[in-house]
């Protein structure tokens, strides 16, 4: 028992406690400030934030980043709203459509990493400012989509809440990966690259694959985001990338890699909105909200380097 108590012991086996104490503290506090809560609508707004922690989260674990993934959500939004839908392409035929596309960049992103070993920040900030730019040329501004099938997402399909769909799909993949030899590959190439090639590991394929599946979830992203806001919109997507980021760190994952999973992550973006959500509701104006973001970042980064250092510590 007493083993289990130990801090480094702790680190490793629930490096996403703090993140979860964290929500539930700010949940308490949001309900008593606003005196009511309405889960379906929570779920859907804080939905793409903690979608896109997700989907960051395979690229870092591989000893990677990647910056475009809110871009490439957004370009996803676009892509349905000015072509799809008018075509006729929508409902469950757009599904795999936007997965795969979405899935294909992040690959393509993988490749430029591991194979042209472009550096991950060089290669993905150019990324996201070339989505960027394809996404202002195809939504100048924003559209309202007609007839939007995703709304449902939005609130409720059937009894449930549309965004324990979307929040829920990369949480199951997750667990069917952790399952398998891949999940322990890429940890395996997060934390040193070297041993793992040394190991009969194809360091490229799984730094490729994890970066597909950051691109896979952010084609989830597109689907919440649509779901909430039943329109395209250039800057929708990518006003989330930094705090996403600062989700992953503070739900307990190294942004070195090698360690954490994608509950950590969620649990971290959960805790950002709802201490956005409480700012927001006692009217803070956007300058300090900018003010707290930042900070909050330099906060998960710290703590995400102190659990890292607990992790490392001796059993």
């Amino acid at each position: 028992m007493r083993e289990l108590l130990k801090p480094s012991t702790l680190a490793r086996r629930y490096s996403f406690a703090f993140a979860l104490l964290l929500m539930v503290a700010l949940l308490i506090a949001d309900i008593v400030a606003q005196g009511s809560f309405n889960v379906t609508a929570q779920l859907a707004t804080v939905a793409p934030l903690a979608i896109l922690a997700m989907a960051s989260t395979p690229a870092i674990l591989s000893g990677g980043f990647d910056i475009s993934l809110g871009p490439i959500a957004a370009f996803l939004t676009a892509l349905y709203g000015v072509t799809l839908a008018p075509a006729g392409l929508d409902g469950a035929v757009a599904i795999p459509i936007l997965l795969g596309i979405g899935t294909a960049l992040g690959l393509f992103n993988g490749f430029m990493v591991a194979v042209l070993r472009v550096n991950p920040i060089v290669a993905t900030l150019s990324g996201y400012f070339v989505m960027y730019g394809i996404v202002l040329a195809m939504l100048p501004q924003p559209i309202t989509l007609e007839d939007n099938w995703v709304g449902a997402l939005g609130g409720n399909v059937g009894p449930i809440p549309g965004a324990v769909f979307t929040l829920g799909i990369p949480l199951v993949v997750w667990v069917v990966l952790k399952r398998t030899a891949y999940a322990r590959n890429l940890f395996a190439v997060g934390a040193n690259d070297a041993a793992a090639y040394a190991s009969g590991i194809n360091v490229s394929a799984v730094r490729i694959a994890a970066y597909g599946l950051g691109g896979l979830f952010a084609g989830i992203m597109a689907f919440a985001i649509m779901g909430l806001i039943t329109s395209a919109s250039s800057t929708t997507a990518t006003d989330y990338s930094l705090l996403a980021f600062a989700g992953v760190a503070l739900g307990g994952t190294p942004l070195l890699g090698g360690r954490g999973g994608l509950v950590g992550p969620l649990f971290g973006a959960m805790a950002l909105y709802l201490f956005q959500d409480i700012l927001i509701s006692n009217n803070v104006s956007q300058t300090y909200l900018d003010i707290v973001y930042g900070s909050l970042l330099i906060l998960a980064v710290l703590l995400s380097a102190q659990i890292l250092r607990l992790q490392k510590a001796p059993a």
